[in-house]
């Protein structure tokens, strides 16, 4: 308000009739969020002829009106921790587990070993270890701790397979 006063002091009488208002009711309901974006629709609409405050020049608003040059600018620092300096594993272990709590960290993994338990049951057992492992499940039984062993395989492989694609997942999708 200071600011538009002293610019019309300076024009010596011609700018005259300054009348300062608020945003209007309609511009206030399109953008409820931003009091800004609702004094640039009415800029925009005709309702005023400028407005004046500390605005932020967005997308948005540049589709709806001109702006002049910025009179002020504030400078944004974004403000972090100093990087450290430990190079030890642990850490490093540490930093890549922080995003959730050890809990959170122990069920997705119970999910991961549950999926994959659950899609080797279901799944064809047979034909996959005599893919994957050149034999047949069902021998004689003396070959019990080998399809054990097959069986562990199979899960261990299933569990890598979910796993890969449950921490992943986001990523992979991106693609």
């Amino acid at each position: 308000i200071d600011y538009i006063n002293s610019i019309v002091k300076l024009s010596d009488g011609d700018i005259q009739n300054v009348t300062f208002t608020h945003t209007s009711r309609a511009s206030a309901k399109q953008h409820p969020r931003s009091s800004f974006t609702a004094a640039v629709q009415d800029v925009e609409n005709g309702l005023v002829d400028m407005a004046v405050g500390p605005f932020w020049i967005t997308g948005q608003r540049l589709r709806l009106t001109t702006f002049t040059v910025p009179l002020v600018s504030d400078k944004t620092v974004l403000v972090i921790p100093k990087p450290g300096t430990k190079n030890d594993l642990i850490y490093e272990i540490q930093k890549v587990l922080e995003p959730f709590t050890y809990g959170l960290w122990g069920v997705a993994i119970a999910i991961t070993i549950v999926a994959s338990l659950l899609s080797v049951w279901f799944s064809d057992r047979e034909m996959a270890a005599k893919k994957r492992y050149g034999m047949k499940l069902k021998q004689s039984k003396k070959s019990t701790k080998r399809r054990k062993a097959v069986y562990f395989r199979l899960m261990l492989d299933a569990f890598l397979e979910k796993g890969m694609f449950f921490f992943s997942a986001g990523i992979d999708q991106d693609t």
